[in-house]
């Protein structure tokens, strides 16, 4: 049974220009990197066009360090609108949203993010952490311990989004909601897989 994390998957364009070492030694370790948009902007405030361009601009940046294109995108506060599906789309990736929701980003503290990982992950969750708070940090190796004590493995999205099962199956999951009451889960890929 396995889970995800995006804890080291929202580079942001920016941060992927001004740690290019970092970028390259994230990949090297086997984490994957995903487009996060370069300037992290909330979707009410940008245009359908400025969403575009902070889509692509951000695959330019991550193709010129010479990585890997990033196939996944997770937009910025969780926030789109339907036409941005297609933006998406054009660039190649696949939105990916979360299930899990550490909140780590509001408490910054490392027990704190393990009780939201303990209380809220189940096979096929994808957990939201973000790499940039000390605190996170702190709390990963205890999370990673918990997870596979339960018998789940944390593996890429990537790798939680392959089929493993035959394609005559049922694809068994929960559809995500989104966070945008305009756009229901059946108008975007589902993102988790197991039970």
């Amino acid at each position: 049974q396995q889970v995800a994390r995006l804890e080291r998957q929202k580079q942001q364009g920016r941060r992927a220009q001004q740690y290019p070492q970092l970028i390259r030694r994230i990949v090297r370790e086997g984490h994957e990197l995903g487009n996060h948009t370069m300037n992290h902007l909330r979707r009410e405030k940008v245009d359908p066009e400025q969403v575009g361009q902070e889509i692509l601009t951000t695959q330019k940046v991550i193709c010129n360090q010479g990585l890997v294109q990033s196939q996944l995108f997770r937009p910025p506060y969780g926030e789109f609108q339907p036409q941005d599906l297609d933006r998406v789309a054009t660039a190649g990736l696949r939105l990916i949203l979360w299930d899990v929701d550490t909140r780590d980003w509001q408490h910054r503290n490392p027990g704190q993010t393990v009780q939201a990982v303990v209380k809220q992950t189940r096979p096929g969750s994808i957990i939201l952490m973000h790499d940039i708070f000390a605190t996170t940090t702190q709390a990963l190796p205890e999370v990673i311990t918990t997870l596979r004590q339960r018998g789940l493995q944390p593996v890429t999205v990537s790798e939680l989004l392959q089929p493993t099962q035959p394609a005559s199956a049922p694809v068994r999951g929960r559809p995500q909601a989104s966070r945008n009451p305009n756009v229901t889960a059946s108008e975007f890929p589902r993102i988790s897989a197991g039970g």
